[in-house]
């Protein structure tokens, strides 16, 4: 837990963005790590012993997530860039 707030502190002081932000853009970024999340969460979720419903449910909202993020990140890479706006050239009177 130590290091994990020293590299929060580190990444920090680099950015002017607010600290909330950050940890969350930092943490949702990538879909495989949500993905991954989402399997863990259902593996515990099937161990005999555990909530298994409070664990699947998170297995599921984290795998919709990951799904989603992953679904965006295809279709922004598929979409061309907007063509750039150029001036139409004054006319020589």
């Amino acid at each position: 837990m130590l290091s994990t707030a020293a590299g929060i502190i580190v990444t920090r002081a680099s950015t002017p963005q607010d600290i909330g932000g950050q940890i969350v853009e930092q943490l949702f970024e990538n879909p495989r790590a949500v993905g991954t999340a989402a399997g863990v969460l259902g593996i515990m979720g099937v161990v005999p012993g555990m909530p298994n419903v409070p664990f699947l449910a998170l297995a599921i909202v984290c795998g919709f997530l990951a799904y989603r993020m992953a679904r965006r990140k295809r279709i922004a890479a598929q979409t061309p860039p907007p063509a750039p706006v150029v001036a139409p050239e004054p006319k020589a009177e």
